[in-house]
């Protein structure tokens, strides 16, 4: 089992950290025009990512995934985002997906951004964490630092169709809850009429408490980002 795990991970990870060779992120103009929706002041960052996650019960996992956040308007805005991720643990197949759908974001600067953002998801991991419908609400912060990208997030959920799920963590409000803090590397440089683009690796810590239950993962992957 063990050994089947280290290959999930390893293969995870060696996809995430060859997405750079992508010719998105060998030039950030192409960034920008990839990302920016045409005629709107926007900030827009996509995350591809390998993750490993220590699932309940000391279970091992690998999954693959896709993360989309933007926040529309020169100032303060409409937040939306996106979150996609498939794998599988030593008890078989992880999935996760979900979609905020609604909320408000105030941009910092060219590249920095708050925003807090609700929507709708699902996920289950099989024979480990049962399947169920979730509410997330997401507190995201990010901050342009030179050439060093420095995020943090924090997520509750609710959850729908698992009794399992109901009250596993250990904030009352919420059945579960993560904080994130990641790093990334890559100036934003600007180009014509205010838009800027970056792009470069990324690394991410997560710790969740979920089913009663307090565990962690680490993503790696490459981060893409546009703003005007």
């Amino acid at each position: 089992m063990r050994t089947q795990c280290v290959s999930l991970i390893s293969t995870a990870l060696a996809v995430a950290l060859l997405a750079p060779a992508s010719p998105a992120a060998a030039d950030d103009l192409a960034v920008a025009d990839t990302l920016l929706p045409p005629g709107r002041s926007a900030l827009v960052e996509t995350t591809m990512l390998g993750r490993y996650d220590q699932l309940p019960g000391d279970i091992h996992a690998a999954s693959v995934g896709l993360s989309a956040r933007a926040v529309l308007g020169r100032r303060l805005g409409y937040c939306v985002g996106a979150d996609l991720s498939a794998g599988a643990s030593e008890r078989g197949a992880t999935y996760a997906a979900a979609l905020q759908l609604a909320g408000v974001g105030l941009r910092v600067g060219h590249a920095g951004a708050v925003s807090l953002c609700g929507g709708v998801g699902v996920s289950g991991a099989r024979g480990v964490v049962p399947a169920a419908l979730e509410v997330p609400v997401e507190l995201r912060a990010r901050l342009q630092l030179g050439p060093v990208r420095a995020l943090a997030w924090v997520t509750g959920r609710w959850t729908a169709l698992a009794d399992e799920r109901d009250a596993g963590s250990r904030v009352d409000a919420v059945d579960e809850l993560d904080a994130t803090v990641a790093l990334g590397w890559g100036r934003q440089r600007s180009y014509w009429q205010g838009s800027s683009a970056g792009s470069g690796p990324y690394v991410a810590v997560t710790y969740r408490e979920l089913v009663g239950e307090r565990v962690v993962a680490v993503a790696v992957g490459l981060e893409l980002l546009g703003a005007n």
